[in-house]
């Protein structure tokens, strides 16, 4: 029997990455898991349906619904219900771009950046949350990023949304408290699915004190945690894994952990002879 039988969760921007694989960690645990994303990416968002279904003995519903809207996260939240029963849970992992030279980024970039990826989860901490205080009890995960503390000159809309998000988490966990709904951030790192070249693989590793960059499964551990019952007195606090990025980041290099160096074939523990402190690029995590 999974920890999450009889429990159901609701899960945006389930077609990417870590949402994919967050929902299919509750269902491995046995939930009713219903997922979303957007239009764009509903071919990707029925196939991870399809393999949830094999993995839980609970409901499985999806839909593409764009939750810049209100009326359409109302109509989410309702059709979640409908199809998997209460939700419980409410996992928040939508994001978009956001990355480029300060005086490159459109009005329109802007402006869909935040409305995907601050908006959205406003409004599903507001109509979810809504039907989650009626029953008394509930969780809010909203996954961010370390960007939101740390900032990033070349990704300025995606540090301000991560932001946005932390400041939301915090607010919300005031506002839902008294009705036994605890809302939580479950903020990650540099990971190994993105795309670096050998010297910004280098640098993160070099502030990595856990000596890798992290995988999808490294956030799959905490959100269990915080869905579940060990977290009942735990609201509005942000839990970072990063596997230390965030403090290594703030110390300069004489204090900063050798780290591992990245080879092409494996991240292993540089050589003492070899050590080198290069100057910090401007990439994003």
């Amino acid at each position: 029997m999974g920890q999450f039988e009889g429990k159901g969760v609701l899960v945006t921007h389930a077609g990417a990455s870590f949402g994919r694989v967050l929902a299919e960690a509750f269902a491995d645990e046995g939930a009713s898991v219903y997922i979303q994303d957007w239009e764009d990416s509903s071919e990707y968002l029925a196939r991870n349906a399809d393999e949830l279904a094999k993995r839980t003995s609970g409901k499985v519903g999806h839909g593409a619904w764009d939750l810049t809207s209100a009326v359409a996260a109302d109509e989410m939240a309702e059709t979640a219900e409908a199809e998997i029963g209460d939700v419980d849970i409410l996992i928040n992992t939508a994001k978009w771009g956001g990355h480029g030279r300060i005086f490159d980024i459109s009005e329109q970039e802007w402006d869909r950046s935040l409305a995907v990826g601050l908006k959205s989860y406003f409004l599903t901490c507001q109509s979810v949350g809504e039907r989650m205080s009626r029953r008394g009890y509930g969780k809010i995960i909203n996954v961010t990023s370390i960007m939101g503390v740390l900032g990033a000159g070349s990704a300025i809309p995606w540090s301000a949304s991560r932001a946005g998000i932390d400041g939301l988490t915090r607010s919300v966990a005031q506002a839902l408290g008294p009705y036994g709904v605890r809302c939580m951030g479950l903020a990650r790192g540099a990971t190994d699915s993105t795309v670096y070249t050998d010297a910004e693989r280098n640098e993160r590793l070099r502030r990595m004190t856990l000596g890798r960059l992290a995988g999808e499964d490294d956030l799959v551990g905490p959100a269990l945690f915080l869905a579940g019952p060990g977290s009942d007195f735990v609201t509005g606090s942000v839990l970072y894994a990063d596997g230390g990025y965030t403090y290594a980041a703030v110390t300069d290099d004489d204090f900063r952990s050798v780290g591992p160096k990245y080879t092409g074939e494996a991240q292993r523990r540089r050589d003492e002879s070899e050590i080198s402190h290069p100057r910090i690029d401007q990439h994003v995590p």
